[in-house]
């Protein structure tokens, strides 16, 4: 039987950065709170308030929740290692092994958010394609981009809607708006802006930006 025990503690250590960057002893007294608020009768008579009590609840209560899993799933994990190793029992082995490999890809993805320290980074954004330099090249690249980050917004959970495009003038697209919506878009594709290059038999360019979505619009927080 393979012993484990460097992967768990390993993850452990990870676990416990985890709790600290979540701030999780602080939220659970936070959920308390806002468990409260949401349940006040009058909340809605301030609609901007009761977005934002709102979008904070479950934000806090989505967090402690993906921490409380994983750690449940650690404790488990370390249980049935520890028993498995007193019987030499190797056909635990690859139980441990999926269970390693998904709290560590967890793991990756809440450690992301120890990235995310800007004002605005939980927010929604609106991204604007524009094809620049090379042609159709270019607009056929950037009808490419267009439907990879539809794709991408599907795939993480996010919303995804075209606010308007221009197509090209014999393929693809010359330029696109759209709104992502969901826990840190913004904080994700901020690290998109710039110029995204196609090399193929010709090199085209095209130039993407985004910005923070308004909290009052209809695609905010």
């Amino acid at each position: 039987m393979r012993d484990y025990s460097d992967d768990l503690k390993e993850l452990r250590r990870r676990l416990g950065e985890a709790e600290g960057y979540l701030k999780i002893e602080p939220n659970r007294a936070r959920l308390s709170e806002l468990e409260f608020e949401v349940g006040r009768p009058d909340l809605w008579d301030d609609p901007e308030l009761a977005k934002r009590i709102n979008g904070e609840y479950a934000a806090i209560r989505d967090d402690l929740v993906a921490y409380d899993a994983l750690a449940q799933e650690l404790d488990d994990t370390e249980v049935l290692h520890e028993m498995a190793r007193e019987v030499d029992d190797a056909s635990q082995e690859a139980d441990i092994d999926a269970a390693i490999a998904s709290m560590t890809a967890r793991l990756d993805e809440l450690d992301l958010r120890s990235l995310f320290t800007g004002e605005h980074d939980e927010a929604a954004c609106i991204v604007a394609i524009n094809a620049k330099d090379g042609g159709v090249d270019a607009q056929d690249w950037s009808e490419i981009l267009l439907r990879m980050y539809g794709r991408w917004a599907e795939r993480r959970g996010f919303g995804f809607e075209i606010d308007g495009i221009s197509e090209g003038t014999e393929a693809g697209i010359l330029s696109a708006e759209f709104t992502i919506t969901g826990r840190y878009a913004y904080g994700l594709m901020t690290g998109e802006r710039g110029t995204h290059r196609l090399v193929r038999i010709s090199r085209s360019t095209t130039r993407v930006a985004a910005r923070r979505a308004s909290p009052r619009s209809r695609c905010g927080r």
